[in-house]
């Protein structure tokens, strides 16, 4: 399976996980009705048939062939527009909109629980970057990478720089105020929960998205210098 396929199926059955490690003092899928709600909630349906839709769309027409890696980051680009940036960040996290897994998003940050009030202000506007910004700019990735289009560089510049800036200053304004929302109190009391809350979900994803989002800058600056010298040295033949 394609890594970031196995991430998506990992975050989506970690609420599942955390019921036995973790629970919540108000179980979210204790009950098979709460398990439906969970399974059926609309951000992950809705979205998951944008990204089916996207793919029949792009693969509908002629694609060029793309290498095992270039395939991977497609895929990176694809899960990020329909499922992380969309269904999580924004519907689960802002919105409050897939029980069972907003639940989780307050339990990882406090900030979530208040999203439109104080310190919670920069998820909220972390989260509409995301649907606005960063989840259409990598649903257009994924299409112009298979389809060949140049016009790719510019958008993946974008979404990269909106996922490495996002990631900055979601974590800086936590960091600058000593993890107040993350368990930062407990960082060097390790449990489990502040490995999961602070180490894992605090430190270790950020680190993760904003890592992928400088690399990714920094190669799509390269290869939009080589596209515009191959257009220079052509023009002054």
């Amino acid at each position: 399976m394609d890594p970031s396929f196995a991430f998506v199926a990992f975050v989506w059955l970690t609420p599942f996980l955390l019921e036995v490690a973790m629970p919540l003092p108000d179980p979210a899928l204790s009950t098979p009705q709460q398990i439906l709600q969970y399974v059926f909630a609309w951000p992950p349906v809705v979205f998951g048939l944008v990204g089916v839709a996207l793919v029949w769309l792009t693969h509908r027409g002629k694609c060029l062939e793309l290498t095992p890696s270039q395939r991977m980051l497609a895929n990176w680009y694809l899960v990020n527009g329909c499922f992380f940036m969309s269904a999580m960040d924004f519907s689960a996290g802002t919105l409050q909109a897939w029980p069972g897994m907003w639940q989780r998003y307050i339990q990882l940050d406090r900030r979530y629980g208040k999203p439109w009030d104080g310190d919670g202000i920069t998820v909220t506007i972390t989260g509409l970057q995301e649907i606005l910004i960063q989840a259409p700019s990598a649903m257009f990735v994924y299409y112009a990478m298979h389809r060949g289009h140049s016009w790719r560089l510019g958008v993946e510049m974008l979404f990269n720089l909106a996922s490495t800036l996002g990631t900055w200053y979601f974590y800086l304004t936590e960091a600058f105020r000593g993890f107040p929302n993350t368990e930062g109190d407990n960082a060097f009391h390790p449990s489990f929960q502040s490995i999961y809350r602070f180490w894992i979900g605090t430190n270790f994803f950020c680190l993760l998205w904003f890592t992928i989002g400088v690399c990714n800058t920094a190669r799509t600056m390269v290869d939009i210098a080589r596209l515009a010298s191959a257009a220079s040295s052509a023009k002054d033949v």
